[in-house]
C-alpha cells in the first residue's frame, strides 16, 4: 500500500467507524445509558501527522555512506498521567529509499509499519511580562521517542529503529480576541533545543543484505505551532542531524 493510499485510508477508515456505530446492524432502540460515564476527556490528546526523513547513513560490509529517504504518515494518542507528564504512542505507515551517489539503489515503495512509543516532560517555565510585544510563557520540556519503521519492496524489505531524545526550549505568545475567557485565547508557540537520534537497521539491497546505523547522532530540533482554539493547534517541527526531517501536525487536545 502506497503512502497516498494511507492519507485517505487512515481518514476515510476513522469516518467508517463513526457511521459503521450508528448504522442498521445495531437497534435503534437501544438504551441510552452507558457502563461508563466520563465527565471529561481532559488528560487525552490526538494528532495527525505527516513526516519527511532524509538522513545519511552508514552500511555494513564496505558499502559505506548512503541516503535513507522515506515518508511516513502517523496518527498519535497521548495521555496525560501528570499535569506535566504525558505518555504517547503513534502508529502509521512508512514508504522508504536508500541512495547511494545520486542513484536509488532500492525503492521500498510498499509501505509498511510505522509505530512509536514516547514520553513528553514539561520541566519548567517562566512567565515572561515585558516587553509586551514578546510577552507569553518560557518553558522548557524532554521528549524521548522510540520509532520503528518498515517498508517493502519485490522480494526485499527495509526496516529501522530510532531512539531520539531533545530539550526544546519553548516561547508561547498569547493573544486575546475577546472577552477575557480561556476559550478566546489564542497563542503561537515556536521552540529549538538540542537532541540525540540513534538510528539502527537492516535494507536489502539487489546485491545482498546490510546492516546500517546513523552517521550523525546530535541534532538541533525545531518547530513552531499555532493555536487556532485553546486545545486546536496546527503546526511544524523538524530535527537537523546531518540531514534531517520535516513534520506537519494537526493537533487536539479534549
Amino acid at each position: 500500500m502506497s503512502i497516498r493510499r494511507l492519507l485517505t485510508v487512515i481518514p476515510t477508515f476513522l469516518c467508517l467507524f463513526a457511521i459503521v456505530t450508528q448504522a442498521g446492524t445495531i437497534p435503534g432502540s437501544m438504551p441510552r445509558e452507558t457502563l461508563v460515564y466520563s465527565k471529561s476527556l481532559d488528560r487525552i490528546g490526538i494528532n495527525e501527522g505527516v513526516e519527511v526523513i532524509r538522513r545519511k547513513v552508514d552500511l555494513d560490509g564496505g558499502l559505506g555512506g548512503m541516503t535513507l529517504d522515506a515518508v511516513c504518515v502517523y496518527a498519535m494518542v497521548g495521555y496525560d498521567i501528570l499535569s506535566w507528564l504525558t505518555v504517547f504512542g503513534t502508529f502509521g505507515g512508512s514508504e522508504a529509499e536508500i541512495r547511494g551517489a545520486g542513484v536509488t539503489l532500492t525503492d521500498f515503495d510498499d509501505a509498511g509499519l510505522k509505530w512509536s512509543i514516547g514520553v513528553n516532560a514539561n520541566l519548567w517555565h517562566y512567565k515572561v511580562k515585558e516587553p509586551d510585544f514578546i510577552a507569553g510563557r518560557l518553558s522548557l520540556r524532554a521528549v524521548t521517542e522510540f520509532s520503528r519503521y518498515s517498508a517493502d519492496d519485490t522480494g526485499r524489505d527495509i526496516h529501522w529503529n530510532e531512539l531520539s531524545l531533545a530539550f526544546p526550549f519553548s516561547h508561547e505568545m498569547f493573544a486575546d480576541y475577546g472577552p477575557h475567557r480561556p476559550e478566546n485565547m489564542f497563542s503561537l508557540a515556536f521552540y529549538l533545543g538540542p537532541g540525540l537520534s540513534i538510528l539502527d537497521g537492516s535494507a536489502g539491497l539487489p546485491i545482498g543484505k546490510y546492516d546500517f546505523d546513523e552517521k550523525e547522532s546530535l541534532a538541533v530540533v525545531a518547530g513552531i505551532e499555532f493555536y487556532l482554539a485553546r486545545n486546536f493547534s496546527i503546526g511544524c517541527h523538524g530535527q537537523y542531524a546531518d540531514d534531517g526531517r520535516i513534520a506537519g501536525v494537526i493537533q487536539y487536545h479534549f
